[in-house]
Order: structure tokens, then C-alpha cells, then sequence
């Protein structure tokens, strides 16, 4: 493929607006996306005038990522696959403060 020009997008917006514009008018003809960008483009859930954009995907690597990150403030809990450490003291559903 010695004619694929691999560039940095600003953002998955601008990745989605580009890819809808298409290399013929200024943008580009494939991308590295989250799982469900491909999806909502091709049904025109996420661009203008609900229009439906073709999208083929060339392949599907994951569904639902591959880690879960947890902010360092809560490394003293020590959690592990059992993630009943990081519930509220309570009991409670819901964010932490």
C-alpha cells in the first residue's frame, strides 16, 4: 500500500467529518475508529441531516476495549477482578465525590 498517507486526525469529531467528506473533497477514505463510529456514520445516526454514509469495516477488533482504568486515588483499595473494594462504603450505586 505504498499510497496510503497515515495522518493524525484533531479528534474523533474531526475523524468522523472527515471520513464523511471522503479523500475526493478534502478528507479521508479510512480510519482507526471506536467500535460504534462505524455504525452510527453508515445508519447517519451521527452526521448531518441524519444522511447515511457506506462504511465498510476491514475489521473489528474489539468490542468493549481491554482494560478498565481506575484513578490513582483509589489504588490503596487494591482491587483486583472483584472490583467490590471500589463500591461505596454504603452500599450505594454512584459516582464517587
Amino acid at each position: 500500500m505504498s499510497e496510503v498517507e497515515v495522518t493524525r486526525q484533531a479528534s474523533w469529531g474531526a475523524t468522523r467529518d472527515n471520513l464523511v467528506l471522503g479523500s475526493a473533497r478534502g478528507g479521508i477514505d479510512g480510519a482507526h475508529l471506536l467500535t460504534p463510529m462505524a455504525y452510527l456514520i453508515h445508519t447517519g445516526r451521527v452526521v448531518q441531516n441524519n444522511h447515511p454514509v457506506p462504511m465498510a469495516l476491514l475489521a473489528r477488533l474489539n468490542t468493549n476495549g481491554q482494560g478498565i482504568g481506575v484513578a490513582a486515588k483509589h489504588a490503596p483499595l487494591a482491587a483486583r477482578l472483584d472490583a467490590a473494594p471500589l463500591r461505596r462504603p454504603s452500599g450505594r450505586r454512584g459516582r464517587w465525590r
